[in-house]
């Protein structure tokens, strides 16, 4: 009959309590605990907004939070205020919207006023210094004996002991099993994973007469697949400094064209059967990967464009280390420029030497506002496509993680890496 969440701050006490059926998220200590703090903070705030439009219908929701002074600190810094204020409102609104939150803390000094004054019950174990005991008007007798699992309620000043299961938490949890059964609930939570291979990226390419949707990753906010969009005659730039996951997101992607035409060997949508060619430096990784044209001397480069003027099926062209290709014909920035319905352009550079390439054929690709920042300076790389990068981000940016741009809009996201990655 309702939800239940666990954030454990604490030395992971609680973790038997995740196999609850009633539990549809714990979060606990451990590698990548600040991120899925922060997620478990960010959805309690999502799930508190989404109620306040619609407060009708919504199951109970219980929080579990063990620990408040150690969640205090770790997002008391300037990256985490912002989640701590979230955390206060929710404290205080959520009841009225079905969500209530029972939370413990090991320093009763630190609590703020904003979550004890709506707080409607405290209990009050062994406190280290008993005259904490007295800003509740308890003093004397009224104190509990230093015994674990006694305590006092503050505002009826009576004092109980908190029963424990016999059999201990774990085996009280499978009887709990038994009597209701496993619900089958989705992490309400998630983690954005650290690597992407392209056969777990649950989408495809789509290509018709008038627009391209080519998936780079999975979205961090919601977890699912996140694509760039390049309608007739756009193309997209992906942006990082060296060992970033560029040159990889490049190969992916050209993977991903591949294989939609292995699914679909007679064309796709009635265009024929789409191409990937490639033009790189000799230091490239998608030198030997067998796309359909690998060019990398300026006469191959202007063979190739000159032959790419000219199909009559879908062609994806990709350039890496697209700072350093000679174009000294413009045949590529001809190709970008003109009226070529049936070809996109994906290039990869360096933002730092982009950004100063006013000239440069990247300039016209860089018109269409679309492609990906991984690992990005937000304080200058933002400029490739005329946006603002957020200053703050809820997980640390890693090896392949990054902003996917389309029209203007950003998503954070952890970018597609080619199968066999490591």
């Amino acid at each position: 009959e309702f939800d239940m969440l666990i954030l454990d701050m604490g030395a992971g006490t609680l973790a038997p309590l995740q196999n609850l059926p009633h539990v549809s998220s714990y979060v606990g200590p451990g590698e990548g605990a600040k991120e899925r703090q922060t997620r478990f903070l960010r959805h309690l705030m999502v799930e508190l907004d989404r109620r306040r439009s619609n407060p009708f219908g919504n199951r109970r929701i219980v929080v579990l939070v063990d620990g408040f002074g150690t969640l205090k600190d770790e997002f008391s810094e300037y990256t985490g205020t912002d989640y701590l204020s979230a955390f206060y409102r929710i404290y205080s609104d959520g009841p009225a919207l079905g969500m209530h939150i029972a939370m413990t803390s090991s320093r009763i000094k630190g609590i703020p006023s904003v979550v004890d004054d709506v707080s409607l019950q405290r209990w009050l174990f062994h406190l280290a210094d008993p005259y904490d005991y007295s800003g509740y008007k308890i003093r004397g007798t009224d104190i509990p004996a230093p015994v674990p699992g006694r305590c006092v309620e503050s505002s009826t000043i009576r004092q109980m002991h908190v029963a424990t299961p016999v059999l201990g938490t774990e085996s009280a949890v499978k009887q709990v099993q038994q009597r209701w059964g496993e619900a089958d609930k989705p992490d309400v939570i998630g983690q954005l994973p650290s690597l992407v291979p392209l056969s777990t990226l649950a989408a495809q390419p789509e290509i018709t007469h008038d627009r391209w949707v080519i998936p780079v990753g999975i979205a961090e906010h919601n977890l699912q697949p996140v694509s760039l969009e390049l309608y007739e005659g756009e193309h997209a730039l992906i942006g990082g400094s060296p060992r970033s996951g560029k040159s990889s997101l490049l190969q992916a992607i050209g993977d991903s064209v591949v294989r939609l035409r292995e699914q679909h060997p007679q064309g796709v949508n009635g265009l024929g059967t789409p191409q990937v060619w490639v033009i790189c430096g000799r230091r490239s990784p998608l030198l030997n990967h067998p796309f359909d044209r690998i060019a990398t001397k300026p006469e191959q480069i202007d063979v190739m464009i000159s032959d790419a003027g000219m199909t009559t099926a879908p062609l994806l062209l990709l350039i890496d280390d697209a700072e350093r290709i000679d174009d000294s014909k413009n045949s590529i920035k001809s190709l970008v420029e003109g009226d070529y319905p049936l070809v996109h352009v994906v290039a990869a550079g360096k933002p730092d030497e982009i950004r100063t390439m006013y000239s440069h054929w990247l300039k016209d690709v860089r018109k269409s506002r679309t492609g990906v920042l991984l690992q990005p300076n937000v304080d200058y790389d933002g400029d490739i496509f005329s946006i603002t990068l957020p200053r703050r981000s809820p997980v640390a940016l890693t090896t392949g993680r990054g902003y996917v741009v389309v029209g203007g809009s950003s998503v954070l996201a952890q970018a597609v890496s080619p199968d066999g990655t490591e």
